[in-house]
């Protein structure tokens, strides 16, 4: 007998003694307890499992007995995981009671991605009537605390439909996550990408018994099964005899939730590289490196991005891709070396001359590579006086559109819709860029709440503030003061002024009565 065998048998033998002692539980674990949650964790015996129930539905908000930790600490990892589904389930079930949130809290104690998607439908399904529910829901997602279940909560706070009071718990809880790691948040950001397995060099193997699959990750973000013979596929070959019937389910369920979860956080990674671009997100040589090369799904987005290197004063030093063999190569196939002092941030055309540019679509060509950003594509849009007064930019005031163009084009860039005011009209619209900690409110003449397919709006004004203590100490302002556009990094100040001539290019022109609107 090991001595941790020993250990966990004073564990349970105290627990056992308390348990005995425990004259009566209370109508919320009676209304919980039930002969088939017992047979979730067979470990504990039923009286236990009654006692520590107790303890938890009694306990202080947010506290976890410490003689609950021991009994739950001493039970097999998959008997925990089976408990809490079936806690949570129950949960779910009373449409998240706030009178059972008891019920969450061992939720960090042994929670896992397989508990993340019945939270992310609740919080799809009570958003709009049962919204200190939806919130509820998801602390409870970013108490499992695993890069993924981090990742959708990260989701949650950039998604658009979603209410201000949702969206601020979200990034509340991503700060509480960056703080428990203790890195800034932005670092948080490129952490939340999980690899699912997929970084070892020989891919995820998935044992059936006898033999295992192994899957690795592709170039184009698709999965490719081998087989032991080599033979490759999309998707998992037929059962064959001899294979462990338990072991084959669990490989297909794995490999089913596997493809759906990557397809989740690949497009969450794509529509984050934007704002990546926009904000001037640079990552030191060594951590870029590490991040872009070591990680299978950002090495797949890497390679058909193009990276700028600058030095330690920013100055633009050049630009490389990734190349397949995971060297780095320029627009001609030469290779290129990183200093240690250099920083790497993406590319962008303002960053060159139009030869560069032109080169750089060459290459790509070259190598027919589609771009997940079309980097060389984005227009080159330089500040005229003309366009600022004091802190906004002044572009295109006055012109119109539709208000059905201008609702696509917010939508397309990530713009949330800004505060209904009186008469149920709206007058801005609000980008956040996280990795800057700024934000861009675009205000415009009165858009009703209500969708008008052919209502006129004009343009008037956009504006960058600082959202955090370390961007206004970046840029010398004061909290609700805007940011003089010639501060703004080159590359945000285009892609900016480039969003207010799309919207000008996509309406009817300027109106000299554009106020009256």
């Amino acid at each position: 007998v090991s001595e941790l065998d020993l250990m966990s048998a004073d564990v349970l033998a105290a627990a056992l003694t308390q348990a005995q002692a425990l004259k009566r539980v209370s109508k919320a674990v009676e209304g919980v307890y039930s002969d088939a949650l017992a047979q979730r964790m067979p470990s504990l015996e039923p009286i236990i499992l009654r006692w520590l129930l107790q303890q938890l539905a009694t306990a202080p908000d947010g506290t976890i007995p410490r003689s609950v930790k021991r009994v739950w600490g001493s039970c097999p990892a998959l008997e925990r995981v089976s408990l809490l589904d079936a806690l949570l389930q129950h949960w779910l079930a009373q449409d998240g009671n706030p009178k059972l949130n008891w019920l969450l809290r061992l939720l960090p104690l042994g929670g896992d991605d397989r508990l993340v998607g019945p939270l992310q439908d609740a919080v799809k399904a009570w958003y709009k009537k049962r919204k200190p529910r939806a919130v509820q829901a998801v602390k409870a997602l970013a108490s499992i605390d695993t890069t993924f279940a981090l990742s959708q909560v990260q989701a949650i706070s950039e998604t658009r439909k979603y209410t201000d009071v949702l969206i601020q718990a979200a990034r509340e809880e991503l700060q509480r996550a960056a703080q428990r790691r203790q890195i800034p948040l932005r670092n948080l950001y490129d952490e939340l990408v999980p690899d699912f397995g997929l970084g070892n060099a020989d891919g995820l193997a998935l044992d059936v018994g006898p033999y295992a699959y192994r899957v690795v990750l592709r170039g184009d973000l698709s999965l490719q099964v081998i087989n032991p013979q080599g033979k490759t596929s999309k998707s998992l070959p037929k059962a064959k005899a001899g294979e462990d019937p338990l072991l084959r389910a669990d490989v297909e369920a794995r490999f089913k939730r596997l493809r759906k979860d990557l397809k989740t956080v690949a497009d969450q990674q794509l529509k984050r590289l934007p704002g990546l671009l926009m904000s001037g997100r640079s990552w030191p040589a060594e951590r870029w490196c590490k991040q872009f090369t070591e990680h299978p799904l950002f090495r797949s987005l890497a390679q058909s991005l193009i990276w700028s290197r600058r030095g330690p004063d920013g100055t633009v030093l050049g630009s490389f891709r990734l190349a397949e063999d995971l060297s780095l190569i320029d627009y001609e196939d030469e290779p290129v070396e990183l200093a240690d002092d250099e920083q790497i941030a993406l590319w962008h055309p303002i960053d060159s001359d139009t030869t560069v540019s032109e080169a750089w679509r060459q290459h790509l060509d070259d190598y027919a590579l589609s771009p997940v950003l079309a980097q060389v594509d984005l227009p080159v849009l330089r500040l005229q006086p003309e366009w600022q007064k004091e802190a906004a930019l002044i572009a295109y005031q006055g012109h119109t559109l539709s208000m059905g163009k201008f609702k696509g084009l917010m939508a397309r860039w990530g713009y949330r819709v800004g505060a209904t005011e009186d008469g149920g009209y709206i007058y801005e619209h609000v980008l956040v860029l996280e990795e800057a900690q700024l934000q861009v409110e675009l205000v415009h003449t009165a858009m009703p709440a209500w969708f008008d397919q052919d209502h006129t709006i004009a343009l008037d004004r956009m504006t960058v503030y600082a959202i955090a203590d370390a961007s206004r100490k970046q840029y010398g302002v004061k909290r609700g003061q805007g940011i003089e556009p010639q501060q703004l990094p080159p590359a945000m100040l285009s892609m900016l002024l480039a969003q207010l001539q799309e919207l000008a290019q996509s309406g009817e022109g300027y109106r000299a009565d554009w106020g009256k609107l």
